[in-house]
């Protein structure tokens, strides 16, 4: 009989497994090759080349580097791998898929996430049996997890806060497992795990208060004398292997600790001064950023959940929820108010979710029959995970739909004549421009550029190679706005006109519509010649993450066709 449950248990954590993993893996390849279809992503894949390259300059220091070393390690089994099975014949092939198609060199850190936020499911699942000792209300954790919408859209993201959350959950199973075990070895597992998520990025430190408040409690418990808080060789254990683990993954710290320590504060000062202003996160993480981040049924679950666990067990509560709660005062005390920054705090909130159900199935087994008690857990589990799971198929629907962008690089490849100028008006955003070829003469004063500066560059080279080789003119990028508003005030110098004008637009704060002089440029010389619209910019239900240039709602998803913005391509006017 035991066997039989056993087995019943391993095959619904496997199930759970597979779903958390299907909606993560699920269009990991939306956008590309447009390859700034997710910010930062293009800064973390250059970190890693560069470092490749023996180079630390750039983005590097913008963050710990572990993300960047395992990335780096990443694409290294990828050039090994080219090379066993002939994709290719050398180091110069490496580079030169890198200069002219870098989907390969963003799908590997997607899926680097998509494997942690996988991970992560497991370690949720770990921990809450840990802390219930219960398998069921373990693998409800893990089924909360493994559908966390906000968790899940951003497991798809090449960027370091699911990784990071996933050494932040498999420290603290470490740390729960300590409240049983109070040992040297879980301090040690915790410490060395803590400092790897502090490696990834920065907020890895805040594991401390629970270790600190663990440490406390069982000091108490155990009438320990007041120095062992301090002396003690479990806490100084774990000390050493943080710092150890920190290192490990930021090994350049300490040696230019001055290039690390300008970034760090010039990311503080952001925090407070990120325009255009939202609010302050405390508030706008509580109504927005959570809110829709898990669906309100999770969301309202979840704090509920924190309740009844403080009034059932304040003490292992205080352990579990002190992490997120410093970390949320902390990340919210700014004006910057990226949802990413809540990828930390949602595990907890999954296990807040689950122990609410726990709380009410018992409850309910007390007072009703075991068939009544099912149902009605059944149901309960259903609204809560209702709303998010809708907003979570809303995204993976829309994820696999071409880009619009890449449909407007299709329609000018298939319609403008190579050679022409094309002018973006993107109110300075790079993100929803549409990648056209380059000229080779542009491409080749690049490469004079590169060396000049003592570069190699054997990136334009590579890209210099590909447009001869295949014959591709190209086409010319007219980024000189001031010839235009020129043009606007004296009515001459037509010559400057670029041939193609595309208008970008999508409801993000940052757009602002094009000034009044490229309006009556485009109106009085150009005629729309193609449109993409992929939403309706005008619509009220639809929700943005206002301060991230990924041009898909984040809840809501009404008239809503496709990742990408709107665009509008005119052609200029042969008199």
């Amino acid at each position: 009989m035991q066997r039989q449950r056993t087995f019943n248990i391993e095959l619904l954590l496997v199930g759970i497994l597979v779903l958390g993993a299907v909606v993560r893996y699920w269009g990991l390849n939306f956008g590309l090759p447009h390859n700034l279809t997710r910010p930062d992503e293009q800064h973390y894949v250059l970190a890693a080349m560069q470092l490749l390259n023996g180079d630390r300059s750039g983005y590097f220091y913008e963050y710990p580097s572990l993300f960047f070393y395992l990335l780096a390690g990443a694409f290294v089994l990828y050039y090994a791998l080219g090379r066993l099975f002939g994709r290719f014949g050398g180091l110069e092939d490496f580079i030169y898929e890198y200069a002219t198609d870098q989907t390969m060199f963003h799908l590997i850190p997607r899926a680097m996430s998509a494997f942690a936020g996988v991970a992560t499911i497991y370690a949720v699942y770990k921990t809450m049996r840990r802390l219930f000792q219960s398998e069921k209300t373990g693998l409800l954790g893990g089924f909360f997890m493994a559908l966390c919408y906000l968790h899940v859209r951003d497991s798809h993201f090449g960027t370091m806060d699911v990784t990071m959350t996933f050494f932040i959950i498999a420290s603290f199973h470490f740390i729960v497992k300590s409240y049983d075990e109070w040992s040297l070895k879980n301090y040690l597992l915790a410490g060395l795990l803590a400092g790897l998520a502090m490696s990834t990025k920065y907020a890895g430190v805040f594991l401390i208060v629970p270790i600190g408040i663990l440490h406390l409690l069982k000091s108490l418990e155990h009438k320990m004398p007041f120095r062992h808080l301090i002396i003690d060789k479990r806490i100084l254990g774990f000390g050493l292997a943080l710092v150890l683990g920190f290192l490990a993954g930021t090994p350049h710290f300490l040696t230019e600790y001055s290039a690390y320590a300008e970034r760090v504060f010039n990311r503080f000062d952001l925090m407070d001064t990120q325009s255009p202003s939202l609010g302050v996160g405390w508030w706008y993480h509580l109504k927005f950023s959570l809110w829709h981040g898990l669906g309100w049924g999770m969301y309202l679950a979840a704090f509920a959940g924190m309740v009844l666990y403080f009034r059932r067990d304040w003490r292992r509560a205080l352990i579990l929820f002190s992490f997120p709660l410093t970390y949320y005062w902390f990340a919210g005390k700014g004006h910057t108010v990226f949802l990413r920054y809540m990828i930390p705090i949602l595990p907890f909130l999954c296990m807040a979710a689950a122990n609410f159900v726990f709380e009410v199935y018992h409850f309910f087994k007390k007072r009703f029959s075991y068939h009544l008690t099912v149902s009605g857990t059944g149901l309960l589990i259903a609204i809560i995970i209702f709303q998010g799971t809708y907003n979570l198929v809303q995204f993976s629907q829309l994820i696999v739909k071409e880009d619009s962008r890449q449909l407007g690089k299709d329609w000018m490849l298939a319609n403008v004549q190579p050679g022409s100028s094309v002018y973006q008006y993107a109110n300075g955003s790079n993100f929803c421009k549409v990648q056209l070829p380059p000229t080779i003469d542009f491409v080749e004063n690049a490469l004079v550029k590169a060396r000049s500066r003592g570069e190699s560059g054997r990136v334009d080279k590579a890209r210099l190679k590909y447009l001869q080789d295949n014959k591709i003119q190209g086409y010319r990028q007219f980024s000189y706005q001031d010839s235009l508003q020129l043009f606007a005030y004296n009515g001459t110098f037509t010559d400057s006109l670029p041939d193609y004008i595309l208008l970008h637009e999508y409801p993000l704060i940052e757009f602002m519509p094009p000034p009044d002089y490229i309006q009556r440029i485009v109106e009085e010389q150009y005629q729309l010649v193609h449109q993409i619209q992929t939403v309706n910019s005008q619509h009220a239900g639809n929700r943005y993450d206002q301060h991230d240039a990924f041009f898909l709602p984040f809840a809501g998803f009404y008239e809503t066709e496709r990742l990408g913005n709107n665009m509008k391509i005119y052609g200029l006017l042969v008199e």
